[in-house]
């Protein structure tokens, strides 16, 4: 069955939801935009594809649906989508989640590169997001334009834990336990960190790689891996440096160019080592608000840029 057919679900109601229309789909599984008929609210549903087993329908195997419901419960941030509810009707089991309506990322970017200042807002979002997730133990593993949503007031929501990592505090994903008839173990190829092709183990400095890499195509325009070929895209992601943002884009400040050239380093320990440190470096790149009663205007972005050299 092609993923991107309806699996037969718009119409029915699963619990005390209905299924309206279908809105994503991947390999693995469906998206539909739902309603709560008890709240009367619009909510985002995700159930595995018919025909995928619950258990062990990922690369590296987890317990079905219900092991990504338990993460995103761990979750309670603006900046990623909430769970509502989980349901198990039949064989088949039922994510029931904020329905975050706006574009994707990979919706706007078709337009072409942001505007430095819109780079720094939506970054520091998607950096808020991981922290939050970072800060229980929770690693994305699978940060790109089409799981980060942009809403029509322009709040940035992180999506689809589907591949996510809950690990014990102080500890490690390990990632050597998925497939390897592939070499890249969990994610997406052009977005994943040097050591998520190589199947190592990774940590939320994995997700800044990530990042870094969503990052620098907001910024450009385009990805930083582009290769058609498999096998020279996953080659570069380990071992070759993108071209640098700046000269794809001279109108880049410096000071954005580097904060993705840092996220993006091939060895962990020289990248950002939390996503509140990658966080706090776009703080100090926001306009500064004037101090109360002081009547001075606020810093441009454009302004804080130049004042850094930009």
């Amino acid at each position: 069955m092609d993923a991107t057919q309806d699996d037969g679900l718009v119409g029915r109601t699963i619990d005390h939801y209905t299924i309206v229309a279908l809105i994503g789909a991947g390999g693995q599984g469906h998206v539909y935009r739902g309603r709560d008929e008890r709240l009367r609210r619009d909510v985002a549903i995700k159930v595995l594809r018919s025909g995928v087993p619950n258990r062990d329908a990922r690369r590296c195997p987890t317990p079905g649906l219900i092991e990504e419901a338990r993460t995103l419960s761990l979750l309670n941030h603006p900046n990623v989508a909430s769970i509502y509810d989980f349901v198990k009707q039949g064989r088949r089991e039922y994510i029931v989640m904020e329905y975050v309506a706006g574009a994707t990322l990979r919706e706007i970017l078709v337009s072409g590169p942001l505007p430095a200042c819109e780079v720094v807002r939506l970054g520091a979002q998607i950096a808020r997001g991981l922290a939050a997730a970072h800060a229980v133990n929770v690693v994305h593993r699978d940060i790109k334009p089409t799981n980060l949503k942009i809403t029509s007031s322009g709040k940035l929501k992180i999506l689809d834990f589907g591949v996510a990592k809950l690990m014990p505090a102080g500890a490690i994903a390990d990632d050597t336990a998925c497939t390897r008839s592939m070499p890249s173990g969990v994610g997406t190829a052009p977005y994943m960190s040097p050591e998520q092709i190589r199947g190592e183990s990774s940590d939320e400095r994995s997700d800044i790689f990530s990042a870094g890499s969503v990052l620098y195509e907001m910024a450009t325009g385009y990805q930083a891996f582009r290769q058609a070929n498999f096998v020279a895209l996953i080659n570069a992601v380990q071992y070759e440096d993108p071209a640098p943002a700046l000269m794809v884009n001279p109108h880049l400040p410096v000071a954005v160019a580097r904060v993705i050239e840092r996220a993006m380093q091939k060895d962990p320990a020289a990248r950002y080592q939390s996503a509140a440190e990658l966080a706090e470096s776009f703080r100090r790149l926001m306009p500064r608000p004037p101090l109360a009663g002081q009547g001075v205007k606020p810093r441009t972005t454009a302004q804080t840029f130049a004042a850094m050299g930009a």
